[in-house]
């Protein structure tokens, strides 16, 4: 049952909003033969030939999202960081900026191309991870240009430190942003 429980789990970055219904459903109150039903269903949708081939390939994505973003208090999966990347896929070009006295670690991301089975097809599409916690494995997401994705365009605002130096409001030169955010932001 607990291994059931956490491949549905798994499942929710890259299942539709009815299957993630279904699944907070199941996952509320758990009945293992209908999650063994809609489970053994999700991968036959996906790939009616080799079901099993397709979700042992997924269970290594999930892997490595843990690797790469999970900590011992909260899955791979779970992380914007790793719902990103299972989603999606691996970035096509990533713009890292440590921390520095001015901005919090950031890292965005950028896909050449973004297809999903509910939005069509984008092109040149940015995510912007933030970790205002300094921990080094707590980046969320704070900004995207992809459909369906959180949209906020004072998102540089989220990278500032707040420092006892201040903001000078009106300074107009555009120079404070590029020293305040580093120079790879606006790549």
């Amino acid at each position: 049952m607990d291994s059931l429980y956490f491949y549905i789990d798994c499942l929710y970055p890259i299942s539709n909003s009815s299957e993630r219904r279904i699944e907070q459903n199941l996952l509320a109150a758990p009945e293992i033969e209908k999650m063994q039903k809609f489970f053994l269903a999700f991968w036959n949708k996906r790939s009616p030939t080799d079901p099993q081939g397709v979700w042992q390939q997924y269970m290594k994505q999930v892997g490595r999202a843990q690797d790469q973003f999970g900590s011992k208090s909260i899955p791979g999966y779970k992380t914007d960081m790793g719902r990103v990347y299972l989603q999606y896929g691996q970035p096509s070009t990533v713009e890292r900026s440590p921390r520095n006295a001015n901005n919090y670690p950031w890292e965005m991301w950028q896909y050449d191309q973004l297809e999903t089975e509910e939005v069509p097809r984008q092109f040149n599409r940015i995510f912007v991870f933030v970790d205002q916690t300094l921990t080094g494995r707590s980046y969320y997401l704070i900004h995207s240009n992809a459909i369906s994705e959180i949209q906020d365009h004072k998102w540089k605002m989220a990278l500032r430190r707040q420092t006892s130096r201040g903001y000078d409001i009106d300074d107009t030169s555009g120079q404070n942003d590029r020293n305040q955010y580093g120079d790879k932001v606006d790549n």
